[in-house]
């Protein structure tokens, strides 16, 4: 059977040299793995379809790439951006750093925390099973210990707002700036924006 004139477009080099120019080098090489994933199912279709005797694209090996490891913050960096945010900003910005350094809170679950929630005797806290706008990543409550670090946090946190008292802006989030915060929404979410 006789290929179609452009059968012979599609070569390796041809596939692999799209314009990276503004890509790190993991969003490169996903961008070349995606792009050749896609060309790739394509010309499967073109095959099956007869348009082709075979694919130009199948032996093309898809990009290597692999996210780095994370890069935690060690002791010395968690208490230097502690520090740094006792000294330059309210209490309650210090207080939920650290909290968010030694709780391993997920981001979701700090948004919807509540005072309530705080087994201050059996050192827990339990995140409920749905958030503010969807549910919980687990999809399902659980029970978090905290150990002492997290639990002087939300100590400090207790004498910034006396008799339960919150000043709320918002669905849920709190000023961060005044001596009353966090309370029945543990996280402020502006707390955050300040420090960014």
């Amino acid at each position: 059977m006789e290929q179609p004139a452009h059968a012979g477009f599609f070569n390796h080099q041809g596939v692999l040299t799209t314009d990276t120019s503004d890509r790190d080098e993991l969003g490169r090489l996903a961008g070349e793995h995606n792009y050749v994933s896609a060309l790739r199912s394509a010309m499967d279709l073109a095959v099956l379809d007869k348009l082709l005797t075979e694919n130009p694209v199948a032996t093309i090996p898809c990009a290597k790439w692999q996210r780095e490891p994370p890069d935690p913050f060690d002791c010395e960096e968690v208490e230097k951006i502690i520090d740094h945010a006792r000294t330059n900003f309210a209490p309650t910005v210090a207080n939920l750093i650290a909290f968010r350094f030694f709780s391993g809170l997920r981001t979701s679950e700090m948004v919807t925390l509540r005072w309530q929630s705080i087994d201050w005797n059996k050192m827990q806290v339990l995140i409920p099973q749905g958030g503010l706008r969807k549910q919980a990543k687990t999809n399902k409550a659980r029970l978090v210990s905290l150990n002492s670090r997290a639990l002087d946090a939300l100590e400090r946190q207790k004498e910034q707002t006396p008799d339960g008292a919150t000043r709320q802006r918002g669905r849920g989030r709190h000023a961060p700036n005044h001596t009353q915060g966090l309370t029945d929404g543990l996280c402020g979410t502006d707390a955050w924006r300040s420090v960014g």
